[in-house]
C-alpha cells in the first residue's frame, strides 16, 4: 500500500479524534451547567428565607422568646436522665442472644413493664419505673476493625487474602460480628446501673449452649495440650537419641583416615538437633497461647468496664426544650410564611393569565 492510501486514513482519524474531545468538552459543560443551576436554586432558596425572615423579624423574634420560656419551665421541672455503659466481650457466637436481650429489655421499658424488669433484673417495681430505655452499639472505630481484620486475614490462604479487602470487609460487618459493645442504659435514678449489670452478664452466662460451647472449647484446649506435651516428650528423647549416638559415632571413628566422614556426620547430627530445638520451642509458644485461651474462655462474656456506680447526666443542649420549642416555632412560622408567600405569587400570576386571555 502506497503512502497515498495511507493519508486519507490519518486525516480521517485526526477528525475522529477531534470530534471524540468536543463530545468530551460539551459533557463536562453541561455537566458544569447543571452543578451551576443547582447551586443558582439552592441560594434562591436560601434567599427566600432570609427575605420572609427579615420581613417578618420581630414576630420571629417574638415567637423565639415565648417558645425559650416555655421551653425553659419544662426543663426545670422535668427530671434528668442518667446514662451510664457497660463495656463487654461476648464469646462463643453469644453476641446475636445478648442483642436480643438488651432488645426485649428496651421493649419492657417503652411498654412501661415495670413489673415484668423488676422481676428480671430482681429489683423494686419503683426502681423499674425510673429505667427509660437499654441500648446496644458495637464499641468500634477505623483502628479496632483494622485489628480485626489483621486477625481475620491472618488465617487465610494468600489467594484469599488478595481478594478480600478492608473495604470489602467492613461493608460485610455486622454489628454482632464485632468484638467489644457497648451496652447503654438511660434512667431517672443515677445510682441503679450496678444493680442491672449481674442480670444482663448472667443472662447470657447461664445459657446452657453457650456453656456447652465452652466446655468443648475448655477440653479442646486440654487435648491440645496433652499432644503438645507429648511432642516434646518424643522431641527430647529423639534429641538424646542423636547425641547419644554422636557420641558413640565420635569414639568409634578416632582413627585419622575417617576424619572426613565424622565431621560430615557431625555436621547432619547437629542440624536434626537444632531443627528439634527449634520444633520445641514453637511447641512452647504454643503451650503459652493455650494458657492464654484457657484464662479468656472462661467466661462466655467477659466484662472490659463496668456500669459506674453512678449515672451522668445524657441530656445535651440540642435535646433541651429550651432550644427545641423555640426553634421547632420559629421554624414552623417560617414555613407557614413562605407557603403563604407562594400562594399570594400562584394567585397573582393565575390572575395575569386570566387578564392575557
Amino acid at each position: 500500500m502506497s503512502e497515498k492510501d495511507l493519508k486519507p486514513k490519518e486525516h480521517s482519524d485526526e477528525i475522529d479524534l477531534g470530534q471524540l474531545f468536543k463530545m468530551i468538552g460539551d459533557m463536562f459543560n453541561r455537566l458544569f451547567a447543571f452543578i451551576g443551576t443547582i447551586f443558582k436554586y439552592l441560594f434562591s432558596m436560601i434567599l427566600w428565607v432570609l427575605i420572609v425572615a427579615r420581613k417578618h423579624f420581630v414576630k420571629i423574634m417574638i415567637i423565639g422568646a415565648v417558645g425559650g420560656i416555655v421551653g425553659f419551665v419544662i426543663d426545670s421541672f422535668k427530671e434528668p436522665i442518667y446514662g451510664g455503659n457497660l463495656v463487654v466481650e461476648p464469646k462463643f457466637g453469644s453476641a446475636l442472644q445478648l442483642y436480643d436481650n438488651i432488645r426485649y429489655y428496651h421493649s419492657l421499658t417503652q411498654d412501661m413493664d415495670s413489673v415484668q424488669l423488676a422481676k428480671i433484673f430482681n429489683i423494686e417495681v419503683g426502681q423499674a419505673a425510673e429505667i427509660q430505655g437499654f441500648y446496644i452499639d458495637p464499641d468500634d472505630n477505623e483502628n479496632k476493625k483494622l485489628t480485626y481484620y489483621s486477625d481475620v486475614i491472618s488465617n487465610m490462604d494468600s489467594m484469599a487474602r488478595t481478594n478480600f479487602t478492608f473495604q470489602e470487609f467492613s461493608r460485610n460487618l455486622e454489628p454482632t460480628d464485632n468484638r467489644y459493645h457497648k451496652i447503654g442504659i438511660a434512667s431517672t435514678d443515677k445510682t441503679i446501673f450496678p444493680m442491672l449489670q449481674s442480670t444482663i452478664i448472667n443472662g447470657i452466662a447461664n445459657n446452657k449452649y453457650f456453656q456447652r460451647k465452652r466446655d468443648v472449647s475448655l477440653q479442646n484446649i486440654a487435648i491440645n495440650d496433652s499432644l503438645l506435651k507429648l511432642s516434646i516428650f518424643e522431641s527430647d528423647s529423639l534429641r538424646k537419641s542423636i547425641m547419644r549416638l554422636k557420641e558413640k559415632a565420635i569414639e568409634n571413628n578416632k582413627i585419622e583416615p575417617t576424619t572426613n566422614i565424622v565431621l560430615s556426620e557431625n555436621r547432619e547430627s547437629n542440624d536434626e538437633v537444632i531443627s528439634l530445638l527449634e520444633r520445641k520451642l514453637r511447641i512452647k509458644d504454643q503451650l503459652n497461647q493455650n494458657r492464654v485461651d484457657r484464662i479468656e474462655n472462661q467466661q462466655i462474656i467477659k466484662v472490659i468496664s463496668d456500669f459506674p456506680e453512678e449515672g451522668y447526666i445524657e441530656d445535651s443542649f440540642m435535646s433541651e426544650y429550651k432550644f427545641l420549642i423555640p426553634s421547632t416555632l420559629v421554624l414552623t412560622y417560617i414555613l407557614l410564611m413562605m407557603l403563604k408567600e407562594l400562594n399570594e405569587y400562584l394567585i397573582r400570576k393565575e390572575k395575569e393569565l386570566k387578564d392575557l386571555a
